[in-house]
């Protein structure tokens, strides 16, 4: 092997390992706090919930090794829009956990109890979501190839990229079925893989062939889920 080669193996093993550590991320954030659940452990505030609120900052911190990786902090604009995407991610999951709390310690038919579900499970939603497409969207436009391994050179480096990819789409899926936001899913899960698949073309960044075959599995899985059940029930772990 020369030493073009083992550089290659070295900035496929990086990147792969940097988007391993963001999908490991993603999934201790959206399951740790379903596996938790539990009642009350503080003021009525399930354990769930209560591991719920520091996780956020562990996803944002994910967000930004990604984006060091992918060389998105290399200009003023990428960096105000990952910013701005970021802070809307934190204030619908701080939206979504205050309500939540309170639904769970009210009646259901007391006033006010519609309001709060609609900001927990609609407006808080719709927010986390809509920053994690925008994420994506601008990793797949603004990755910077160097930064993120251009391409991998052998199968099993490829093999784990489209693990990584159906792990994430599976967890995108349960969030807008959770969530309430398959419309927005869908959306993106045709739009993005076709922003990926010319990026691709035009780059060999790793992140737009991870990115657009992580949201079109989620859309072959909403798609399936939605015409097996006649429409998105929520799914009976969540």
């Amino acid at each position: 092997m020369d030493d073009s080669e083992a550089q290659g193996g070295r900035a496929d093993t990086t990147a792969l390992r940097g988007l391993a550590a963001f999908v490991g991320g993603y999934a201790v954030f959206d399951a740790l706090p379903v596996l938790l659940g539990g009642g009350p452990v503080v003021e009525g505030i399930g354990a769930g919930d209560l591991i719920d609120a520091p996780l956020v900052f562990l996803l944002v911190g994910v967000y930004l090794n990604l984006g060091a990786q992918a060389g998105l902090w290399r200009e003023a604009r990428l960096r105000l829009a990952a910013g701005a995407f970021l802070i809307v991610l934190v204030q619908g999951h701080g939206i979504h956990l205050a309500a939540n709390a309170i639904a769970g310690a009210s009646n259901p038919g007391a006033a006010g109890w519609q309001t709060t579900y609609f900001l927990d499970e609609h407006w808080g939603h719709a927010e986390i979501h809509l920053a994690v497409v925008l994420m994506a969207a601008l990793f797949i436009l603004a990755a910077r190839p160097a930064a993120a391994g251009e391409g991998l050179k052998g199968g099993r480096g490829r093999y784990w990229l489209l693990l990584l990819a159906v792990v994430h789409g599976l967890f995108l899926a349960a969030d807008a079925i959770e969530g309430q936001t398959v419309p927005l899913m869908i959306g993106a899960g045709v739009v993005l893989p076709a922003l990926a698949r010319r990026r691709c073309g035009e780059s060999g960044s790793i992140l737009p062939r991870f990115f657009g075959a992580a949201f079109a599995t989620a859309l072959v899985v909403l798609v399936a889920y939605g015409v097996a059940n006649g429409g998105y029930p929520e799914l009976p772990l969540l």
